[in-house]
């Protein structure tokens, strides 16, 4: 009777391996996220429409958006488009508006509280304070590149 009643238990186990319901359940490797991009969370956010660039704060809290805005013109068209630089803040759902800008390219500096961009018709460049919003610099390089290294701004300018 033993041997019927084992026989009977290694029967049950192996038709729990092989049932549908067993072979459907995923393995441990089948639940880790897949490498590269994937979505950790969903956030409802304003309508950015005619969106030309945007760049992510390094703590993912703000993006710099760049977009085109038209605006009623007594020109030949009967408008302008014109491109903005804006701020969304993502934990108020609020969005500032820097004003117009040409060449935009915003950059954040790597600790996030910086950012820099061109102004209107780029022929400057301007560092703005995150937390005040505060243009705290309005530089004028001869070169358009610039780069960030820590919280400090390198870029060319033409000695006088």
């Amino acid at each position: 009777m033993r041997k019927v009643a084992l026989g009977g238990f290694v029967c049950a186990l192996l038709l729990s391996f092989t049932t549908p319901a067993a072979a459907a359940r995923p393995s441990v490797e089948d639940t880790l996220p897949a490498p590269g991009l994937y979505c950790v969370e969903r956030v409802a956010m304003p309508d950015l429409v005619n969106v030309i660039d945007a760049k992510w704060s390094p703590d993912a809290q703000m993006l710099a958006v760049v977009r085109f805005e038209r605006r009623p013109s007594g020109g030949p068209a009967g408008y302008i488009e014109d491109e903005v630089l804006e701020l969304l803040d993502m934990k108020t759902k609020q969005l500032r508006s820097l004003g117009s800008i040409e060449y935009g390219r915003p950059a954040w500096s790597p600790s996030g509280h910086y950012l820099a961009y061109w102004g209107n018709k780029a022929d400057f460049l301007e560092v703005m304070e995150r937390q005040t919003g505060e243009v705290i610099a309005k530089l004028t390089p001869t070169n358009p590149e610039f780069r960030w290294q820590g919280d400090t701004l390198l870029y060319l300018e033409k000695s006088t």
